[in-house]
């Protein structure tokens, strides 16, 4: 790794700290050694595709393959480091390096030029290497008028794809470069490099510090180390896990198992106090629900997959811990703990006012026992005596619609109602041509109105709360069956039959009553 400087005064320790060669390029051992083989064997390609998350190296990698490309002693899988081009390449002031940042140099006029260029010689190395980060930027036009370059380039010319959204380019595009996939860098690599930058910076610092550094960086290196160099500048010559606490405000492994542990009881006062802590400390409720998915996350990989598994990052003794509050919870309750979360953080920004959405997302977390899945619904619904169920009140009992028949039967769903529908049957077909038939079979069995002055859904106290925490998608659903935005209301019924066929036996015989509707305990 580097340690100086590049201009004069301070740079950063991202900068100071970045990749020089293949090796330090961490977590991404099997691109570099793909290249190295390349360049050792004479098959280099022309054009190059790296891809992967924020930070993980895709532009280090594409400069040091520059470098190995070009140095005075290469083509080389171990540029030297010390030549003039190398070191030019280094420093970003190499003429035969072209770095172009696709974000803002995305139109046809801007190819037009790259492709005049391409067309001399290098000034002095052995490859004009043209580099595009934020690839997917560019436009479909300007990538048109750049197929056939790409195709069939100049000898003398390199390029180099970098993209955190790989869809987003042209298969055409993807046809014509061999493509690399760069890792997330774990927690543990993080850690690793962040202890040995501490080291040369002569800087003190505690393991817990630099875990917590690493958890805030969320698998980029470049953010990690963009927050150590804050921390430092904190702390000063001792990092402490407090320090960083107060400065970056992620949340402590402790901290989030308590909240879990009153999310467990069904505590809601001191879950909102803890949001109210975060966001009294600065810290946007964004950052406050992103704690939680992860946390949630790792529960949820625990609980079905066990520790063994080695999907969790964690020390020893917490990843004990994190494996007995996983076994407090069903997997179901944390997949939708998972799914309420995520959704909610993509709603935060748009928010007029993110703290009442977050706040609402954390009465509705408490709330996880009462979020059942399908098949729970379906075994409450039949009476079936794979779980305790609260006993039905005295008298005969409504039909049941056998497994192969039921409306919540994983059966293919039935084909789209007539586009002369109306009411809950058009929200039903909105649903079911949106792919989202086990919604549609649980409006089927509701009772309720729908028309231009709203939508009042009915259904038993016990699928209440999943058509809550489905509600974007029933309102997305009425808006399309109704032509326009409508009200949507969701009420409890206690008088609504378990099945189509209990609503027909209790018509075919009025003396028989109607089942009552109350969840069982403690569900």
């Amino acid at each position: 790794m580097a340690n100086e400087t590049t201009a004069p005064g301070y740079t950063v320790i991202a900068r100071r700290y970045r990749p020089s060669t293949f090796e330090e390029v961490v977590g991404q051992e099997h691109v570099a050694t793909t290249l190295q083989n390349a360049i050792r064997e004479k098959r280099v390609g022309h054009a190059y595709i790296f891809t992967g998350s924020r930070g993980v190296g895709k532009t280090s990698m594409a400069r040091i393959f520059a470098r190995a490309l070009n140095c005075e002693k290469g083509p080389t899988p171990e540029p030297c480091g010390v030549c003039e081009i190398c070191r030019a390449t280094i420093e970003g002031t190499d003429p035969d390096v072209i770095e172009i940042d696709a974000a803002s140099h995305n139109s046809v006029d801007d190819i037009r030029a790259l492709r005049e260029g391409i067309r001399y010689a290098p000034l002095r190395a052995r490859y004009k290497v043209y580099i595009l980060d934020e690839a997917h930027r560019v436009t479909a036009s300007a990538f048109d008028a750049f197929l056939k370059t790409l195709e069939e380039p100049p000898p003398h010319v390199k390029f180099i794809f970098a993209t955190t959204e790989p869809g987003k380019l042209p298969d055409t595009i993807h046809s014509r470069c061999q493509r690399f996939d760069f890792r997330r860098v774990t927690s543990a690599d993080v850690q690793k490099r962040l202890r040995q930058i501490c080291e040369k910076e002569k800087v003190k610092a505690d393991e817990a510090a630099l875990a917590m550094v690493g958890r805030a960086g969320r698998g980029s290196m470049r953010d990690a180390q963009s927050l150590l160099d804050q921390a430092i500048a904190y702390c000063g010559g001792h990092l402490t896990e407090k320090a960083v606490i107060d400065l970056v405000g992620v949340l402590p492994r402790e901290t989030l198992l308590r909240i879990f542990d009153h999310v467990r009881a069904r505590e809601l006062g001191p879950v909102l106090k803890a949001l109210d802590g975060s966001v009294a400390n600065g810290r946007d409720p964004a950052d406050f629900m992103d704690d939680l998915i992860e946390h949630a996350r790792c529960l949820m990989l625990l609980r079905a997959a066990g520790k063994e598994a080695g999907l969790v990052e964690e020390a020893p003794d917490a990843l004990e811990r994190l494996a007995a509050q996983a076994a407090t919870f069903s997997v179901d309750e944390l997949a939708a703990a998972v799914s309420l979360l995520s959704d909610v953080k993509r709603r935060l920004r748009d928010a007029s006012d993110p703290r009442i959405v977050a706040e609402v997302a954390l009465v509705k977390l408490t709330r996880l026992a009462d979020l059942a899945t399908i098949e729970e619904l379906v075994r409450r619904l039949e009476g079936s005596p794979s779980r305790p169920v609260a006993a039905l009140p005295a008298g005969p009992r409504p039909a049941v619609v056998p497994a192969a028949s039921s409306a919540f039967a994983s059966t293919p769903a039935p084909a789209p109602a007539a586009s002369g529908e109306t009411g809950l049957a058009a929200i039903s077909r909105a649903l079911r041509e949106a792919g989202d038939g086990d919604l549609a079979m649980t409006v089927d069995k509701a009772q309720g109105e729908a028309g231009p002055g709203g939508v009042v859904i009915r259904v038993p106290e016990v699928l209440r709360s999943y058509l809550d925490l489905n509600r974007a998608r029933l309102e997305s659903a009425a808006e399309r069956a109704m032509g326009k935005k409508v009200g949507l209301k969701i009420e409890a019924s206690s008088s609504i039959s378990a099945a189509p066929a209990a609503a027909a036996a209790s018509a075919a015989a009025p003396q028989k009553k109607t089942l009552s509707w109350t969840p069982p305990s403690g569900e």
